[in-house]
């Protein structure tokens, strides 16, 4: 498609990228493995041009299934239950709230959050519960200012 990608392991500590070296960032189900997120979204502000896209998807550690589970005492998703062989080493959990959050402190701005079972929501706070609660996961998008 004429699209050049390159790789990069961000838990390292600095990176070869150039600053403003990409057009968009795509983090997949990254986030939550690492010890310093703060450190991984300023890399990705750093390699990321002005007007830049991040995009970022993390499980939704806070619906409702998985306050149910928690309250008690089990986990329904393998990723999240460290006593399963198949437990993915999170570190962290995130809710819509708290990606958006680390974006914004990350410098990035217009933050789009769109949650895999509610597919569109506005801005008000009913739209903002739903998603938070139904949403299995989180994609959250935002740019880089010019």
């Amino acid at each position: 498609m004429g699209l050049e990608g390159a790789i990069c392991d961000f838990s390292e500590s600095d990176t070869d990228f150039h600053r403003e070296a990409f057009d968009v960032a795509i983090s997949l189900e990254t986030i939550e493995h690492l010890a310093d997120t703060r450190h991984f979204l300023k890399l990705i502000y750093d390699t990321l041009k002005p007007n830049g896209i991040v995009l970022i998807t993390t499980p939704n550690s806070f619906n409702l299934r998985r306050r149910l589970d928690f309250v008690v005492g089990r986990h329904s998703d393998p990723l999240m239950d460290p006593s399963r062989v198949e437990f993915a080493a999170h570190i962290r959990g995130f809710s819509f709230e708290m990606i958006e959050c680390c974006i914004a402190q990350a410098g990035f701005e217009n933050c789009l959050l769109v949650g895999d079972r509610v597919p569109f929501v506005g801005g008000s706070k009913i739209s903002r519960i739903l998603l938070s609660f139904l949403s299995s996961h989180i994609v959250a998008i935002a740019n880089k200012p010019a």
